[in-house]
């Protein structure tokens, strides 16, 4: 027999809740659902210090201060909400057939 859709659903959400460690459920924009699990990984031997030190170089490399990055959302949101739509009849997820 079949269970009712209520109780397929709750069994559905069990199963992506509570996946073993290191495995994922991923669906595809295609509708294609796929479990995939990773390999396991040793523990870790760096210390805190290597580990700190890795960091403030990974940040003068490819960082910036806190500050500026702060600055940079204060006017990325700033700019966005004084954008106004081209046509404020359709909403901005809609397709509009030209």
């Amino acid at each position: 027999m079949f269970s009712p859709l209520s109780e397929q659903w709750e069994q559905w959400i069990d199963r992506l809740r509570f996946q073993p460690a290191r495995q994922a459920t991923v669906a595809s924009q295609d509708g294609w659902v796929v479990s995939l699990g990773t390999m396991n990984i040793p523990p870790y031997t760096a210390t805190a210090e290597q580990v700190e030190e890795v960091r403030r170089e990974s940040l003068a490399r490819y960082g910036i201060p806190y500050t500026q990055a702060e600055r940079n959302v204060q006017e990325t949101l700033r700019a966005e909400s004084q954008e106004k739509p081209l046509n404020p009849e359709v909403p901005a997820f809609e397709v509009v057939a030209v």
